[in-house]
Parts: structure tokens; sequence; C-alpha cells
């Protein structure tokens, strides 16, 4: 559950600070490129030796690395999963027909009272949020989310935005953003002094539930 942090700090990261694209190393570039055009809507930005960038025809959200060979590694720390954030609800609906179009798997759907949640993976297992946020003054207080803790997301319900505007779909929207990036980690508490101490980052929220799933996932002290 999310207890609310409230950290003093010499330096913090500027309140402007964004993130940019997601890095992710392949091991078949052409695979990854097809899956990210054909479920995702992602347009092909460049293309150049093993390495290409995606996107929405704006800034490049994701670049890939193609290194032959290369494989997930179970058990040990680094991507948990990235979210791509769509600016609007009918946005992740089409995401949600394409997934099911394509025969994507589906790993949950999930109402986290800030933003609805579909997690997938790629083609290689990489973990991806496809995610909308509800409008900031929605969110409940600190308080009421540790009550409410995570809900369902109905996906009849949120197809029904399909019905309700006709207009075609042509690939992601070009406001479409990398929300966040979700790590696995070995020691929860170096890895908060360093984002914090080094980078910056401010503590919002520790979600003790979250916390105890890395440490089962990943293990403590796991290898890096």
């Amino acid at each position: 559950m999310p207890v609310q942090v409230q950290t003093k700090q010499e330096f913090v990261i500027h309140p402007a600070a964004a993130l940019g694209y997601v890095h992710l190393t392949t091991a078949d570039l052409d695979r990854q490129i097809t899956f990210y055009q054909s479920v995702l809507g992602f347009k092909l930005h460049w293309k150049k030796d093993a390495t290409a960038g995606l996107g929405a025809g704006r800034d490049d959200l994701l670049r890939l690395t193609e290194l032959r060979g290369a494989g997930r590694v179970r058990g040990t720390t680094g991507l948990y999963h990235f979210a791509v954030l769509v600016p609007t609800r009918w946005e992740l609906a089409h995401l949600l027909r394409r997934v099911v179009d394509t025969h994507a798997h589906i790993q949950g759907m999930v109402n986290h009272y800030t933003h609805l949640a579909i997690y997938i993976p790629d083609a290689e297992g990489n973990g991806i949020e496809l995610a909308w946020d509800f409008p900031r003054e929605q969110w409940p207080e600190a308080a009421e989310l540790v009550r409410l803790g995570n809900g369902p997301l109905d996906p009849e319900e949120l197809l029904g935005e399909l019905e309700r505007d006709l207009s075609p779909w042509t690939g992601a929207n070009p406001d479409t953003r990398i929300g966040h990036v979700h790590l696995h980690v070995a020691d929860l508490d170096a890895a908060g002094r360093f984002y914090q101490d080094v980078l910056g980052f401010q503590a919002t929220f520790l979600y003790s539930h979250r916390a105890e799933r890395l440490e089962g996932c990943g293990g403590t002290g796991a290898p890096a």
C-alpha cells in the first residue's frame, strides 16, 4: 500500500524534467519493430545499422539496438516495465482493441484510481504498461489510495469508448509519451538514495506491497 513520504534534500531535479525515450537491447530488431508497429501503432522514425528509433511521430519514445543472442535473464535487477501513457481514454481503448486483434498476451488490467493500466509483454518479454491518467483533480488523496488499493478494469466498459466515438484510429497519438519506468532492484533503500542524492528525484510514495513484490521477483540482494 502507498505511504506518503516527505523528505528534505539539498538537490532537487528541475520540475520540468521529463522522461525521454526507453532504450532496449533486442535479439531480433525487425521482430521488435513489427511488434511495436502492429500492436502499439508506433511509427518507425529511423533505422541505421543495428539500431532503430520509434514513436508517435515526434521525439523517439523507444530505441532498439540489436545484439544477436541477447535474452532476458530472470531473477536479476533491471527493467520491470515501462509505461506508454496515452492522452485519452479513447486512445487506450484502441490500444486494447489492437492487443486483442493481434493476439498479444495480456498479463493484467488494473484501475489504479490515478490511472487505468493494461499490462502486456513485447515480443521478447519486456514489460509494457499501457496507461491513461484520470484528470489530476480526480486523483484520490494519499490516505484514500491506501484504502482503495487496486481495482478492476472492465474491458467491455473501456471498449465502449469506441462505440461513442467512431473516428478511425491512425496509430499512436502524437501526444503519447513515456509515463514512467518501473525497475526491479536488489536494495530498495540503496536505490532510493541513489535516485534522490545523485539524480535529485523526490520520494513521493512508498508502495510497501510493491517493495515486497520486487524482493519476491528480483530477490533481496539479486544480482545486477
